[in-house]
């Protein structure tokens, strides 16, 4: 029988399968095989051979091509990798703190040593001279991210935006100084570029330490919670500011950073509340992953606020590399879901009045 247009033929799968294995490290070869696998409808022969292929872009230090090939195919179920953050403290101008650089002495912490929160903040910043630490989420332990030789951790209130109070714990035996607040308040007034690193920082941050805490989204591998972090869009929204219509495409998971969001429907002619979400508070459309996504309720901003929005392509990237992950995002998204139900029916049993505005956290 003919080969039907675009689909290969025997002689032409065996010919490349050769080619893949006389070269197996030649990207192309390989490439060129898994698509015409592809096409010849043999997905999980395809699969193991781009699986190959990304081996080999790893092993020849093309980072970018490989983490094309992951965000291509998330059947692969290869967790994407977050892009190295530079430490904040490489980025201060050189000689910005004078004769205070040589007289920082730094304090030695030992490995496992955590500083609290509250010493974080009262003593901070602090510059990491040596080793290495990790943010925890107070109470819950989980990891938000970690913190690295030249970093700074402990900024507190700068730029406009609060540092989440986080305690660190040192993964290795490790050295830190304090920096001077007002040197460095100062130094991100002379300088643009150090002020927009900080802001970025500190919202990065706040991302990050709401992800490991939030419902369902906590679930998430702390490598998947940075790639989502570093993929997201942060934006701010301004107090009544619609963000989201009922029943409009909406394929973005929406994670509040600051401020509030007011959830609300319509019944009859009426426009009823539903519930707010708070800093972690999250919201996706229905079906959940879904690339046809619409949106089950209007979203609308209650005040200034700043939010994350992570797409939807990236979230079901992550959710297939990890089933776990995504039972627990579908099961708070399906949780979100019943609540509003359920405040529907409760206000249609009075007959449509408004009732009190519920809360809602992630």
């Amino acid at each position: 029988m003919p080969a039907t247009p675009g689909r290969p033929d025997a002689g032409e799968l065996a010919a490349l399968a050769d080619l893949a294995a006389l070269y197996p490290n030649e990207p192309e070869h390989l490439r060129r095989y898994a698509e015409a696998l592809r096409r010849a409808g043999e997905e999980m022969q395809a699969l193991a051979v781009f699986r190959r292929l990304y081996r080999l872009h790893r092993a020849r230090g093309e980072t970018s091509e490989a983490q094309a090939l992951v965000e291509r195919f998330p059947e692969l179920g290869i967790t994407p990798e977050p892009p190295p953050d530079e430490p904040l403290g490489r980025r201060l101008p050189r000689g910005a703190f004078g004769r205070v650089w040589r007289m920082l002495q730094g304090r030695a912490v030992a490995a496992g040593s955590v500083l609290a929160p509250e010493e974080v903040q009262s003593d901070g910043p602090w510059l990491v001279l040596e080793g290495e630490f990790e943010a925890l989420v107070p109470r819950r332990r989980t990891v938000a991210f970690p913190v690295v030789t030249g970093d700074v951790f402990g900024i507190g209130a700068m730029a406009g935006l609060a540092e989440p109070p986080l305690a660190y714990r040192a993964r290795t035996k490790a050295r830190i100084a304090p920096l001077p607040r007002a040197r460095l308040l100062a130094l991100a007034e002379e300088h643009p570029a150090l002020a927009g690193a900080i802001r970025q920082a500190i919202q990065r941050r706040r991302m990050l330490a709401l992800l490991a805490q939030a419902r369902g989204l906590r679930a998430a591998p702390l490598p998947v919670r940075r790639h989502l972090a570093a993929r997201a869009r942060i934006e701010p929204a301004r107090p009544g500011a619609v963000l989201w219509r009922e029943g409009a495409p909406a394929s973005d998971l929406l994670l509040v950073l600051d401020g509030r969001l007011a959830l609300a429907t319509r019944l009859g002619e009426q426009a009823v509340a539903l519930a707010r979400l708070g800093p972690g508070g999250w919201i996706v459309g229905f079906p959940p992953l879904s690339a046809d996504a619409r949106a089950p309720v209007m979203v609308r901003s209650l005040e200034a606020t700043l939010l994350a929005h992570v797409a939807g392509r990236d979230l079901r990237a992550a959710a297939l590399a990890h089933p776990a992950f995504m039972e627990e995002l579908l099961a708070e998204a399906e949780r979100l879901q019943q609540t509003i139900g359920r405040r529907v029916l409760e206000i249609g049993a009075r007959g449509g009045t408004k009732g009190k505005e519920e809360r809602k956290g992630g």
